[in-house]
């Protein structure tokens, strides 16, 4: 190998040590201003809270908790972040959990296209944010998951959007995304 292939190789190396040009890319939520007119949701079992808009509504469903986004018509794709928090199998690994996550994503929503999936840092806790589009029920989407271990639980907290609105939604959300713990 010549010198100068050499320097340059080196070179490169150098580059990718000091810029981490190796690592995944991560979402940083640490660094994210949570507006003071939000508004405290605490999970009525105690497992977890966050902050909300305050014109967005609560909702139970029978597998966790909807935030709905107030809509302009009744025939306007009602805007939401979900969070469910379950038991987490024995020892599993986020990078299992993923995979299993991106499998059922797939095949839940026709025409599944991933768009990013990277890691995520909050305040106190690390996670992995899944980017993709779908369609369900005919209707195009574009959604964003979150997804977390921690104290034995997993969190999957899912942002849904028509594609045309996301962008203008994600300013409102990444905030409520920024504000959770968990708690036990």
């Amino acid at each position: 190998m010549s010198k100068m292939m050499r320097v340059t190789l080196g070179s490169v190396v150098l580059f990718c040590l000091i810029t981490g040009c190796n690592r995944d890319p991560v979402h940083d939520f640490k660094t994210v201003a949570i507006p003071s007119n939000y508004v405290q949701y605490m999970d009525p079992n105690g497992v977890y809270s966050l902050k909300i808009p305050p014109d967005w509504k609560t909702e139970d469903n029978p597998h966790g908790v909807a935030f709905i986004c107030p809509t302009k018509s009744p025939d306007e794709l009602r805007k939401n972040v979900n969070i469910i928090a379950q038991d987490a199998p024995e020892n599993v690994t986020m990078t299992a959990a993923i995979r299993g996550q991106k499998n059922e994503l797939e095949s839940h929503f026709p025409g599944y296209q991933l768009i990013k999936s990277e890691n995520a840092t909050l305040p106190n806790h690390d996670a992995h944010l899944i980017v993709f589009t779908g369609n369900m029920n005919n209707h195009p989407l574009k959604m964003m998951q979150l997804m977390l271990l921690d104290h034995n639980r997993i969190y999957f907290i899912t942002f849904t959007s028509d594609p045309a609105s996301y962008e203008a939604y994600w300013p409102k959300v990444e905030p409520m995304l920024a504000s959770f713990h968990g708690l036990k």
